[in-house]
């Protein structure tokens, strides 16, 4: 056996491949006799890992790999071990799986695991293969190590960005991508706002058309907050909860209302109306809101414009507001 080191080992689950370097097992006292006879002394698990293990880890192939990554999680504590700590976090390795427990076949970074235990959990779909399984699911015992190694349990800007683009490609009127979309505005609040996230950004509303109480998910400029219903409705959807001040500046509901829009409320109302009396009603909240925010002559015209052919058809429908 010239040329070869020989490690005399036991209780070891696996070993790595590393030239010039021979393993022998070791577990009975009379193998461990034997090998002290010939000056070959047993390493305890720790030294195994820490003076062998370890430092050859990168040049081992990936069917080795893994194991031998759980074994170290299993024996040693990588808290306060930076470098293996920076390259553990590089290696995909975790095994992962979607809410109902169906594994991916491959294998991710810690930094692309999703944390179980979080609040962030609720913001995935069940068939979403982004949670740790066995032994790094949230009750293995590798858990808290992949939170060293950068498993994710916050909501960022990243994550944001990324389940802004997700429910983009859901159709707006699957019930759960509402309840998501709904849930996902609350962790905003807790982010700055891109501007780039808003040709993506849905908003969980009710319908405008069809069934009223059909919740559905659209962007932005397809709805507005319940409050302005009276100047909407029918035209636009209606969001019903809480929308935060910010966000409502940034989705441009705090601008003028769209000329088109008001026309299109006007035309539904006369529409939709049982009697003249709803119609009147109806309206009353509409010429008040330009009879007291397009103050600008421009803006005036504009509305004027767009409510041509509604006026040729109701006379009346102008001149029931008190200054146009």
């Amino acid at each position: 056996m010239q040329g070869f080191l020989s490690y005399p080992v036991s209780g070891v689950p696996c070993v790595p491949i590393i030239a010039e370097l021979h393993f022998f097992e070791a577990s009975t006292d009379s193998d461990e006799q034997l090998f002290d006879l010939i000056g070959y002394q047993k390493r305890n698990t720790s030294e195994f890992l820490t003076d062998i293990v370890i430092p050859n880890l990168k040049t081992q192939p990936d069917w080795l790999l893994y194991p031998l990554i759980e074994f170290i999680l299993d024996k040693v504590p990588i808290a306060g071990k930076p470098h293996l700590i920076h390259f553990l976090s590089e290696v995909p390795f975790v095994r992962v799986c979607d809410k109902n427990g169906r594994e991916a076949l491959t294998r991710v970074k810690p930094s692309e695991v999703i944390d179980r235990s979080s609040v962030l959990s609720d913001l995935y779909f069940h068939n979403e293969q982004v949670f740790g399984s066995g032994a790094y699911s949230s009750d293995g015992p590798h858990h808290q190590s992949l939170s060293i190694l950068g498993m994710i349990s916050r909501f960022d800007a990243t994550i944001a960005t990324e389940r802004i683009q997700h429910y983009h490609r859901y159709d707006e009127n699957d019930n759960e991508v509402s309840k998501k979309s709904r849930l996902l505005l609350t962790h905003l609040n807790d982010v700055e706002f891109d501007d780039e996230w808003l040709p993506f950004m849905r908003i969980p509303a009710f319908n405008c058309d069809g069934a009223p109480n059909q919740p559905v998910v659209l962007h932005p400029s397809m709805c507005r907050p319940k409050v302005y219903e009276p100047l909407v409705g029918g035209v636009l959807g209606i969001v019903q909860i809480h929308i935060e001040e910010f966000l409502c500046t940034k989705f441009g509901w705090n601008d003028d209302i769209e000329p088109r829009i008001i026309s299109d409320r006007i035309n539904h109302i006369i529409q939709s109306a049982r009697s003249s009396s709803d119609v009147q009603l109806d309206l009353y909240p509409v010429l008040d809101y330009l009879n007291t925010t397009t103050s600008n002559k421009d803006i005036i015209s504009d509305y004027v414009t767009e409510g041509k052919g509604i006026r040729s058809q109701k006379a009346w429908l102008y001149g029931s507001g008190e200054g146009l």
